[in-house]
């Protein structure tokens, strides 16, 4: 049948080929599927697939272009575009406009998103609320922050369906802790000391961390997907508390998870398995997963077949980086990198160790190196910026002096 007689047809057909290219981590086939998507329906293409052609823009480095689709998404379609589609178009557009400086812009369309949003039902109130605490930390506005957590915990949360109370619990906690001062180089005890306003920080955090423990056996019936990451954000937060005597009230949550970690590895490679080859995005999501909790094995373990083990979980990440390459998937590529880097710095001793133990330490190097090349390459964009510090201390870990400078003075 030549689609081509049914303008519809192929637009959706095109709009699904776009989906397949950027499962594949091909953006720049995606971006053009997506772009002949619209000039051949715009009506049926509709706000979602300019959000998406903006978010793919964004994605490839080219800000101006995704800023016009935004803009596009956000202001040509009035009342027609769904709640959802605008909002996403809203926290996009905002987005941008922070990043690019362009501060009276972000603030003139995050008052537009807020007249529209904080007053609506109770899922208007879920998206705009959840997005002023990003708002709040781009542009360092504590009160935004902290108005958003109130109007969460008191307006947002008791109002919505048990499984979404939970989701939005621990992301709100999240929220509180990313608020808080606190860093993989600093302890507890010391920002008590040195940080201003971390004692109103850490009871928020204590408080909410209290919330968590009462719904905890509701919140692990949640399905595995959602629950393991969940686990990890709660993982991360409690091992920050691990070092002080903050995380006694806690201390059988973090022996909980610890060994769901370990019970894990399973379901991961069933999940992996489902899949099928095309799904590259969720394969780089669940291999990250299973790179994660494969430290939980360790103590468990002899320690002389620990490396093994390790290296073929790392095989599995090579096989998908190496993927992520074929199909220029940059920021994918260079994230799986570093989350390699971190899990091989995080479990081996870099100093010294059998054969096996230095190979895993030169392939954390060659991908360290391979991530400055693609950055290097590609420039100061602003998705790279997270990755910094990330690099900085890597490359400090592993002696690599002028790469640890160069990265230090880029943030």
């Amino acid at each position: 049948m030549d689609i081509s007689h049914y303008p519809e047809l192929k637009t959706s057909f095109l709009i699904s080929s776009s989906l397949l290219a950027e499962s594949k981590g091909n953006l720049e086939e995606a971006s053009d599927l997506l772009s002949e998507a619209l000039k051949e329906n715009e009506d049926k293409a509709g706000t979602v697939v300019i959000n998406n052609l903006g978010r793919l823009k964004y994605m490839r480095g080219n800000d101006l272009e995704a800023m016009r689709y935004y803009e596009k998404a956000l202001f040509s379609a009035g009342d027609k575009v769904k709640k959802r589609s605008k909002s996403i178009a809203f926290q996009n557009l905002i987005d941008l406009y922070v990043r690019n400086g362009e501060l009276e812009k972000a603030s003139w369309t995050f008052e537009k998103f807020k007249t529209e949003f904080s007053n609506g039902g109770i899922y208007d109130k879920a998206r705009f609320f959840s997005y002023q605490m990003v708002y709040g930390r781009q542009i360092g506005n504590r009160s935004l922050i902290l108005d958003s957590i109130a109007a969460i915990l008191i307006d947002v949360i008791p109002s919505l369906p048990k499984k979404s109370q939970l989701i939005m619990l621990v992301s709100t906690l999240k929220a509180v802790y990313d608020l808080s001062p606190i860093t993989p180089m600093l302890t507890i005890n010391s920002l008590t000391v040195t940080m201003p306003d971390v004692h109103d920080n850490l009871t928020q955090l204590l408080t909410l961390l209290y919330a968590v423990r009462q719904k905890w056996e509701e919140i692990s019936m949640l399905p595995f997907e959602k629950l393991f990451e969940l686990n990890k954000e709660l993982f991360y937060i409690l091992t920050r508390l691990a070092d002080s005597n903050l995380i006694e009230p806690f201390r059988q949550i973090y022996g909980e998870l610890c060994s769901f970690f370990r019970d894990s590895i399973d379901s991961i490679d069933r999940k992996v398995l489902s899949l099928g080859e095309p799904f590259v995005y969720e394969r780089w999501q669940w291999e990250n997963n299973r790179l994660f909790a494969a430290r939980f094995f360790q103590k468990e373990m002899n320690q002389a077949e620990w490396p093994g083990y390790l290296t073929k979980v790392v095989d599995h990440m090579e096989d998908l980086i190496q993927e992520l390459d074929d199909n220029d998937a940059v920021l994918l590529s260079v994230e799986a990198k570093l989350y390699l880097v971190d899990e091989v710095l995080a479990t081996i001793d870099h100093k010294s160790g059998s054969s096996i133990q230095n190979d895993l330490i030169e392939k954390s190097r060659k991908y360290l190196t391979e991530t400055d090349n693609q950055i290097t390459a590609i420039g100061n964009h602003v998705s790279f910026c997270s990755f910094y510090i990330r690099i900085a201390f890597y490359a400090m870990t592993l002696g690599e002096c002028s790469l640890c400078s160069k990265y230090y003075n880029c943030f």
